[in-house]
């Protein structure tokens, strides 16, 4: 009906946002990301249903981002951004529903064994 109809184009504007930050080279926004995976998740069933390979490659493209950002922080040995990976890996978990954060921490221990 109407009610799934307007949810589904505003989860389609989050995603459309979610990719314009994707998109960037550098200089991506962490809490731009984070508010628009929240806002289709808060939308939930129908909406993300009727998005979800968008959804589930925006995710999948954050976490290739993520893990990328974690090789390049742990073979420069910035534990700043090694934190700071982890937190918003942590956030994101939080708002998509991924495991990023213990995926990022696996990564972080491979060279501790």
């Amino acid at each position: 009906g109407f009610v799934a109809a307007i949810s589904r184009v505003a989860a389609e504007k989050s995603l459309e946002a979610i990719e314009e930050e994707l998109s960037k080279e550098s200089g991506m926004n962490p809490k731009v990301l984070l508010q628009h995976f929240q806002d289709v998740g808060r939308r939930g069933g129908p909406s993300v249903d009727l998005v979800g390979d968008r959804y589930s490659a925006c995710c999948d493209k954050v976490g290739q981002r993520m893990k990328d950002s974690m090789e390049e922080a742990k073979t420069s040995s910035n534990s700043a951004k090694q934190k700071a990976l982890l937190h918003f890996a942590k956030e994101f978990d939080a708002v998509s529903g991924s495991s990023l954060e213990a995926e990022l921490q696996a990564q972080l221990g491979e060279d501790a064994a």
